[in-house]
Parts: structure tokens; C-alpha cells; sequence
């Protein structure tokens, strides 16, 4: 995580090209992660104050690689109930790190985009306030449709 520095100074720049996302959907964060086939990888988060805890105090997810856990046509996920099929001390990191996504920024009910690359991994996470437990209606229709087009919320479409 070398590029940490950037990743938490480009938060901001992040947050501005989500805020048309948030202002249209109630979800009130989002991080990008991109993780190598070698373990490394780049994350672009909107909350830079997330981040920092994330992998720099708490270094939750630090060393954890997760590509493995996801099967070949797995392009969505609930990420809370995901992480239950992640080995032990894997899914009790990651319970605990969005434990303090949700109590410490109020990110809840992640979703998860998963891309799969020859020699990487994307991963889009969207998070809601834990007031918006509604917001699983917006997932749901995200994760019925086999190709989307997100332009209306200023995203490029899925392929």
C-alpha cells in the first residue's frame, strides 16, 4: 500500500465525481479497489477518514486477498453476508472492519461490484447511511439486470 498517500489526497477528487451517484441513489460512500494477482493493490475511497482507519490504523484489510473467495460468474455481492464465506479469520476482519465503517462513518449495507481482470481484480463498493436500510431496493435492481447503464448516475455502463 505504498500509494496510500495518493489514494488519501485523491479522496476528495473521488467524493466530487461520486456526488452526482450520492445525490441520485442514497448511498453515501464509495471505495474502488483494485488488487493484483501478487497481493498489492490501489484503493480510491470517498472518504479519506475511512481509509486512513481502515488501512492504516487498524490495517484491517491489509494482507488480506480475497479474489479466491469469488466464483467465476460472481459479479455482485451483499458484502455483509459475503464475508460468511470467507475463511474464519478473513471474515472476522472484515466483520469488524465494517462494524467501524457503519458505527464510526455510517457506511452500512455495502454492495459489491466485482470485475474480474487477467491480471487483477476490481472491486466497487457502495455504501448507505444505516438510517437507509431501504437502499437494498436500488441493490436489487442493480444486481437483477445482467447489463446496466449507470450514465444516469455519471458512471460508464458494466460490460
Amino acid at each position: 500500500m505504498s500509494d496510500l498517500k495518493f489514494s488519501l489526497s485523491a479522496s476528495h477528487d473521488v467524493s466530487a465525481l461520486a456526488a452526482p451517484l450520492f445525490s441520485r441513489s442514497g448511498i453515501n460512500s464509495f471505495s474502488y479497489s483494485r488488487v493484483y494477482r501478487d497481493g498489492s493493490r490501489a484503493e480510491l475511497w470517498t472518504d479519506a477518514n475511512a481509509l486512513r482507519h481502515t488501512f492504516l490504523v487498524k490495517k484491517y484489510i491489509v494482507g488480506a486477498y480475497t479474489p479466491a473467495f469469488y466464483g467465476p460468474d460472481e459479479r455482485y455481492a451483499l458484502f455483509e453476508k459475503k464475508i460468511d464465506t470467507f475463511p474464519r479469520q478473513i471474515c472476522e476482519r472484515y466483520a469488524i472492519q465494517l462494524n467501524d465503517q457503519k458505527h464510526l462513518f455510517d457506511h452500512a449495507y455495502p454492495f459489491k461490484i466485482v470485475r474480474r481482470h487477467q491480471d487483477y481484480f476490481e472491486y466497487f463498493l457502495f455504501y448507505a447511511s444505516a438510517k437507509r436500510n431501504g437502499i437494498f431496493n436500488f441493490y436489487i435492481i442493480i444486481s437483477m439486470c445482467s447489463k446496466i447503464s449507470l450514465r444516469s448516475f455519471g458512471l460508464p455502463p458494466l460490460t
